[in-house]
């Protein structure tokens, strides 16, 4: 039995290549991408996905109308939170990529000469613009901060906060984490014993209105 998939975002860089590796997985099946920029337009056109008889679709209607149970979420962060909304009011799996920040949540502190350990590119990087541009940079920092508070409290990671805050919203299945080195695998998966509690979870909700600066 194969599990039918929906992809928000299907148009943009990673949205395609999402939407090209569920195709190459024979446990898989793309039946829907929705991309408003690219309503109408036929699906392997703007994806190089091998798929025939699908169009991108404006809306998520699209994906319960073709009975996937799971989506994929790769918009930008306003029209992401909308999404995950949707899909948990319609029973609809969510994947949550990133729940680190790119690494700003993992307890390293949030300066430009600590971030360039990691990239030396920095500012090519998607993310940068948006948690690490002057005057997001420092916002973000205070948001390591909440996290590493809670975490001491806990006395926890921060990264694993971070990832178990993500995993307590309604809206999510299941977070997919970047792992650089197997001390990292390790970490995250042993997120899956981590329950937070009300107030913990009061904290971070708090701390992360979600705004603009910071997904």
């Amino acid at each position: 039995m194969t599990i039918k998939v929906g992809v928000f975002g299907a148009g943009g860089r990673m949205g395609s290549t999402v939407c090209r590796a569920v195709v190459g997985d024979h446990d898989l099946e793309l039946v829907a991408g929705v991309d408003p920029l690219h309503a109408g337009i036929d699906l392997r056109e703007v994806t190089g996905a091998p798929v025939g008889g699908l169009q991108m679709s404006p809306d998520a209607d699209a994906i319960l109308q073709a009975g996937a149970t799971v989506a994929v979420d790769f918009t930008h962060v306003d029209a992401a939170r909308e999404n995950l909304t949707w899909c948990a009011e319609n029973g609809i799996a969510v994947m949550v990529y990133e729940p680190l920040a790119s690494g700003l949540l993992s307890g390293r502190p949030v300066t430009i000469q600590e971030l360039r350990r990691t990239w030396a590119d920095l500012e090519e990087w998607t993310f940068y613009d948006r948690l690490c541009a002057p005057g997001k940079l420092e916002r973000s920092a205070d948001v390591a901060s909440g996290v590493g508070r809670v975490a001491a409290r806990l006395e926890l990671p921060p990264a694993q906060v971070a990832v178990a805050w993500v995993l307590s919203r309604r809206e999510v299945t299941a977070a997919i984490c970047g792992s650089r080195n197997p001390a990292h695998v390790t970490q995250n998966s042993a997120v899956a014993e981590v329950r937070l509690d009300a107030e913990a979870i009061a904290e971070l909700d708090a701390l992360v209105p979600l705004g603009p600066a910071f997904a």
